[in-house]
């Protein structure tokens, strides 16, 4: 198995604030530890916290959105052979379809397509996010397979 590059030492990714809506948020770079309680809440809240971890943790950027000091988004990303990958991207639950996730995924897209060592964005989407990840431009490249019960597709798109 390849080691993964390890992404923070390839792409530079600078604080960002971002108008969503009538409010003000930041986007910022964030430890993997600090992802954890709400990829959790989110992601698999049947589940131990430890369930909420990647192996390669150590090798991502996580990406965290604030609002007034409160972490209400995470989005973890990997580069291995110039494939950029999402994992456990998550936002507040009571936050969910308000533009929060559409925003840090656009930042993410966008800072893809200015990197030239990277040259495809993915992730494994839930089934019930497809449409979500289709508006971004990004094609099914799998046929459907399961993680503790929940479906999922690999999408891809070319950057």
């Amino acid at each position: 198995m390849e080691i993964p590059t390890r992404i923070f030492e390839t792409v530079a990714f600078e604080t960002k604030q971002l108008l969503i809506g009538e409010h003000e948020f930041e986007l910022k770079s964030i430890t993997a530890e600090q992802t954890l309680a709400l990829r959790q809440a989110v992601l698999w809240p049947d589940y131990p916290l430890s369930q909420s971890r990647v192996d390669d943790d150590g090798f991502g950027l996580h990406l965290g959105l604030f609002f007034k000091k409160e972490l209400v988004c995470v989005a973890s990303l990997f580069l291995q052979q110039g494939k950029l990958r999402l994992r456990k991207f998550a936002c507040q639950t009571s936050l969910q379809n308000s533009g929060l996730g559409s925003t840090v995924l656009h930042e993410i897209i966008r800072m893809a397509k200015a990197n030239p060592g990277i040259d495809t964005f993915w992730c494994d989407a839930r089934q019930d996010a497809l449409g979500f990840y289709q508006r971004f431009g990004l094609s099914q490249n799998s046929k459907l397979f399961y993680k503790h019960n929940v479906a999922y597709v690999k999408m891809e798109m070319t950057v």
